[in-house]
């Protein structure tokens, strides 16, 4: 397997799986111009590293994605929200997802694992008041199987 964004230089060795990657350039300090001289900061300074992998969930795999403190920021706070909503939300009694939200995750998934239309359905589903919170419960827990974020991880912690 070749992950790179590069394949000029693999030759021969080029058979086989092809991860082709785009260019990668570190934003993070981008807005900080408040910061001491000679500090830099990354992308995994003090950020959950799976609140950039929501940030990079967030955008489509075809498109660039510029991330920034700012847009680490808001994928952190995203994702703490929904862990204390899910968290609040398992202590309701468990009711199945309905059909129609089901058929959402469903289509996004099987339509190159589109997790952007699979987040909007969390969005959707958070912002509802006619779902069940149970059935929200389980609807986070089942995307969060695809989408690896530990959107459970605070259930019990409270």
């Amino acid at each position: 397997m070749h992950v790179t964004g590069n394949t000029a230089g693999l030759g021969d060795r080029a058979a086989g799986l092809l991860i082709d990657v785009g260019p990668v350039e570190d934003l993070t300090d981008e807005e900080a111009g408040d910061r001491a001289a000679g500090q830099q900061a990354s992308a995994g300074d003090g950020c959950d590293p799976l609140a950039l992998r929501l940030a990079l969930l967030s955008r489509s795999y075809r498109q660039p994605v510029r991330l920034t403190q700012a847009a680490l920021a808001g994928a952190a706070g995203l994702l703490g929200r929904w862990r204390r909503r899910v968290a609040e939300w398992a202590g309701q009694p468990s009711r199945p997802i309905p059909p129609e939200i089901a058929g959402k995750i469903r289509d996004a998934f099987d339509e190159d694992l589109n997790t952007v239309a699979a987040l909007a359905v969390l969005h959707d589903v958070e912002s509802g008041q006619d779902m069940p919170a149970g059935a929200k419960f389980e609807t986070f827990a089942f995307v969060d199987r695809v989408l690896g974020l530990e959107l459970v991880r605070e259930i019990g912690h409270r």
